[in-house]
């Protein structure tokens, strides 16, 4: 995890942070109105424009999260009710014994409130790390025999839907690291493969030695130098304050 992050303590019952997700709710461009159509907050009536905003806020992958680090302990029913204070939640799962979730909220902005109060919170002694789940068709897999070759990966996931991709991970040697990566062409592929390889038992080879899948985590690096991660020192302010008006027309100069 990014040194960034400030490390805070999450109460499954914190009427706090329930009401800080209530007033993000209020803020959403689309609220419902009493008669069950919709309408902006600016007040103005707009249910059709309503509509195709929402539906534009619902298919935008930024409303599934991924959700790692988890204590073995932490039941379903607590998780969802972190989450369910930021937004309904329309799809969940959940492996208790991998310590990772997925859950995907009605809206990108109330996703994206729920990352930015959820990640590097504590919850029940564990860091945990919340992270866009830019693309939930990949696994990766692991204890991969060292005979398995990207073709073999493809064809013994292909059970679970189409393949596009598979890859046994080489290192700076060309030797195989026992890990791969396998990209569906279908997200619900990916969800059925984790669920039933958990509870089971899959093997790739003859061996008896089972391979084990996740979800393949984005980088920590991938949302960028967030604004609260940087230091609030006098350099700081002095880069804030100085970049206006004449570094602007300065800059304006040379482009011309």
């Amino acid at each position: 995890m990014s040194s960034g992050h400030h490390s805070r303590r999450v109460n499954l019952r914190d009427d706090h942070v329930k009401r800080e997700g209530d007033k993000h709710r209020e803020r959403s461009p689309i609220e419902r109105n009493n008669n069950g159509g919709t309408k902006d907050n600016d007040g103005a009536a707009g249910e059709d424009a309503g509509n195709d905003q929402m539906l534009k806020n619902k298919i935008t992958s930024r409303c599934r999260l991924f959700v790692g680090n988890l204590n073995n302990d932490l039941k379903e029913s607590e998780l969802r009710e972190l989450f369910e204070k930021y937004g309904d939640i329309t799809e969940f799962f959940m492996s208790a014994s991998k310590g990772f979730a997925f859950v995907r909220l009605d809206t990108r902005a109330h996703a994206e409130t729920a990352k930015e109060n959820l990640d590097g919170a504590t919850v029940k002694g564990r860091q945990i790390r919340v992270r866009y789940a830019v693309h939930g068709a990949s696994l990766k897999v692991s204890e991969l025999s060292s005979t398995v070759s990207n073709e073999l990966l493809a064809q013994a996931f292909s059970m679970f839907g189409v393949v596009e991709r598979a890859v046994h991970i080489l290192d700076d040697r060309s030797q195989p690291t026992g890990d791969g990566i396998i990209e569906f062409e279908r997200k619900p592929a990916a969800i059925d493969a984790i669920r039933r390889i958990n509870e089971g038992v899959f093997l790739v080879t003859a061996g008896n030695k089972p391979v084990f899948v996740e979800p393949l985590e984005p980088k920590d690096d991938e949302d960028g130098l967030a604004e609260r991660m940087i230091p609030k020192s006098g350099a700081y302010q002095k880069d804030k304050s100085g970049i206006f008006a004449s570094d602007v027309a300065k800059i304006i100069q040379m482009m011309v």
